[in-house]
């Protein structure tokens, strides 16, 4: 019979595996390549596996890898930052699938665990108007308010983007000063990729001729 999934920690620890061909595979258990630190190719070799497909395979593989690592780890500020995650990709899904009419199977398939939202919310409201998951939403305390700009007008996704980013900074603007915890040097890293991707959008929209509106709905809070 054809092996479709692979079992957890498969090849944890395998240290000196570089490739993996996996024919056939469709779900990756959690940590089945945790401490693969030669690992550089991962090839699905059927050949039907389409960009999507592998997009999702490896993001549930990255989720499933942060949440194994950070959940062993007394530090709340990083929960609390892989549960924002988590959530706001799922939700990012959920709306752009119903957005785009694509069945719930679509959505089903990219759907990621160990988020605080329960699959069942978004199973529930799939098929129902912006208004009512809108409703729905203000009972979400982590993403609530996101869910309201996505949903606002005809650019609420762009905007919706740029408020995860910066619900993400503020997470970690307000533990900056937690000098028993890693969130000052993660919320560091996380300033300067900000800094980084507001000098290209703007470097970019004086090039293209950017309206200015559009540039301050992308552009995000800085860490600072």
């Amino acid at each position: 019979s054809t092996v479709v999934e692979l079992e957890k920690n498969t090849f944890k620890g395998c240290a000196e595996l570089e490739t993996a061909i996996l024919p056939g595979i469709r779900k990756i258990g959690d940590r089945a390549f945790m401490n693969c630190a030669a690992l550089k190719n991962v090839q699905f070799a059927d050949g039907n596996r389409s960009p999507r497909f592998i997009d999702v395979t490896l993001d549930k593989a990255m989720f499933s890898d942060m949440y194994a690592r950070i959940s062993k780890c007394n530090q709340q500020a990083l929960k609390d930052w892989l549960n924002l995650l988590i959530d706001t990709a799922n939700v990012s899904a959920f709306l752009r699938c119903r957005k785009l009419h694509l069945d719930k199977s679509v959505f089903d398939e990219g759907f990621v665990e160990k988020g605080s939202i329960d699959k069942a919310w978004f199973d529930e409201l799939y098929e129902s108007s912006d208004d009512v998951v809108k409703d729905k939403a203000k009972l979400l305390i982590s993403v609530g308010d996101l869910i309201d700009v996505a949903l606002s007008d005809a650019d609420g996704m762009v905007r919706f983007e740029t408020a995860v980013d910066n619900k993400i900074t503020k997470l970690f603007k307000d533990n900056k000063y937690d000098m028993f915890s890693v969130a000052p040097i993660v919320g560091y890293y996380f300033g300067r990729l900000t800094e980084i991707k507001a000098v290209k959008l703007i470097v970019s929209a004086v090039k293209n001729n950017l309206d200015k509106n559009l540039l301050r709905q992308r552009t995000r809070d800085l860490y600072a």
